[in-house]
């Protein structure tokens, strides 16, 4: 007799342990993936797609359908476009767990303005979120901006008609930049930009638009 009480009650343990819950959907969850890099290709033509060139990886081609949501990072004021982290000035980039994210593709603050696939340059970076792994289907793509380099060194030439500032650093080639009516200048114990001048400049990669002097 005990041994049989002692069967039943082992195969009534499990069922116990594990309640079957009636009426409740199971939990779907969605693989995501994000992408960050260059944009180096653009379908202009078609707007199916664009190529994107990572850090030490191979390109990869993204393809874009009408449910693709596209933002446009926010430039720090006075700038043309967001600044490099590398310079100190930081980066525009969603609110870690309320911006634009893996976990959470359906109900989104946007992280900045909407824009349009027409938006996107040959230039810019840009951060991708996929809805699967093995897919290449953007559901969300935010525009950071255009690249940018940095020189620092001594100014070694100035023209205000022709707009540019020529750097030379202390080791290296000498760099040529232009400037224009968003170029941020930041006077530090002198009243005017002049030759010989200590300098540091932020610019962009593809034109040599000084974003920040």
């Amino acid at each position: 007799v005990i041994l049989v009480m002692g069967l039943v009650v082992g195969l009534a343990l499990p069922v116990l342990a594990k309640p079957e819950n009636k009426g409740e959907p199971a939990e779907k969850k969605v693989a995501t993936q994000m992408l960050r890099g260059k944009v180096t290709e653009i379908d202009t033509a078609g707007k199916s797609f664009f190529v994107i060139q990572q850090a030490n990886k191979e390109p990869v081609k993204v393809t874009v359908d009408n449910n693709t949501k596209y933002y446009k990072a926010a430039a720090r004021p006075g700038a043309s476009g967001p600044m490099p982290r590398q310079m100190g000035w930081g980066e525009n980039k969603p609110d870690k767990g309320k911006g634009v994210g893996p976990k959470n593709l359906t109900q989104l603050r946007p992280p900045g303005k909407e824009a349009t696939f027409v938006d996107i340059t040959v230039g810019d970076r840009v951060i991708v979120y996929l809805a699967e792994k093995s897919g290449s289907l953007a559901k969300q793509v935010l525009i950071l901006g255009p690249a940018y380099e940095q020189v620092t060194g001594k100014i070694t030439a100035l023209s205000p008609t022709d707009k540019t500032i020529t750097i030379t650093p202390a080791s290296g080639t000498a760099v040529t930049v232009k400037y224009d009516a968003n170029t941020t200048f930041t006077l530090r114990g002198t009243l005017a930009v002049a030759v010989g001048q200590e300098v540091r400049v932020a610019y962009r990669a593809k034109d040599m638009v000084a974003a920040v002097v």
